[in-house]
């Protein structure tokens, strides 16, 4: 992001750590019950618990540098 606008991430994430919204993880953490937040190389990925209907739902929530 830096490289394309160097300002950007501070736009974005100052208001959060103001506001009191933005948690800094590293690898595998637990987001709520059931919900997880998994490291995977160049990416992290949400994990929810499936539905009624047993599918998996993920997605992906940035790019990590890997």
């Amino acid at each position: 992001m830096e490289l394309f606008h160097p300002a950007l991430p501070a736009r974005l994430l100052t208001p959060l750590r103001a506001a009191g919204r933005l948690r800094v993880v590293e690898g595998e953490t637990s987001l709520a019950p059931g919900v997880r937040l998994l490291h995977t190389p160049g990416h992290q990925s949400v994990l929810v618990p499936p539905p009624s209907t047993g599918r998996r739902v993920d997605h992906e929530v940035g790019g990590n540098g890997d």
